[in-house]
């Protein structure tokens, strides 16, 4: 009996390792652009806009992934934007114009500090108007740890990895509880077995 509570024990804790492994590479998975994404829509466009990771953490590598297309489902080919990321009214990033082949583009940027920030993602010299339109996304970026607590901006109802773990953990620990206590009880009752038969 004693062996099976070590063999408990022992893989309860290769399950609360492996958990805590796997945390940071359920947050680089890619997925289509589409699937998760912001939308806006402008006149006559459409945006979707995703980041990977879904929860940017500050210091590191945040890929912004945007499609534009029109009402009508057409991609806008070779269409010239500008990106702007501001936070706190300060600008931190813009760009020159950017040609956006197929309707499509990746823009990868390092977010320095955790926060609240504004994507300003500009169709310039619209064809239809001549003029230049602006959407805007909120991007919350979060400290290393704070990442796996938090929700979803566009997928708010599913339950960020901090808390699975939290959860899997608690269970892990109420079943060893569960475990030693029985073990105890059975230890109890052999010893009182063992001395009724000796008195």
């Amino acid at each position: 009996m004693r062996n099976q509570y070590i063999v408990s024990l022992f893989m309860i804790i290769i399950l609360m390792v492996s958990s805590l492994l796997v945390m940071p590479f359920l947050r680089q998975a890619h997925a289509d652009i589409l699937t998760n994404a912001l939308n806006q829509r402008i006149g006559n466009y459409n945006i979707y806009m995703r980041t990977v990771p879904p929860n940017p953490v500050a210091g590191q590598s945040t890929e912004i992934l945007f499609a534009i297309n029109t009402v009508n489902g057409e991609e806008m080919v070779d269409q010239p934007i500008a990106i702007n990321i501001t936070k706190d009214g300060i600008r931190q990033e813009a760009t020159h114009p950017i040609f956006v082949p197929y309707g499509h583009y990746a823009y990868k940027y390092i977010f320095k500090e955790p926060g609240r920030y504004a994507l300003d993602i500009g169709i310039l010299n619209d064809p239809d108007t001549g003029e230049n339109i602006t959407f805007t996304f909120p991007i919350q970026i979060y400290d290393p740890f704070g990442e796996y607590f938090a929700f979803s901006q566009a997928s708010p109802y599913s339950l960020p990895v901090g808390y699975i773990v939290l959860i899997v953990t608690a269970s892990l620990v109420v079943i060893t509880i569960l475990i030693s206590v029985k073990i105890r009880n059975e230890r109890g009752r052999r010893t009182s077995v063992h001395h009724s038969g000796a008195s």
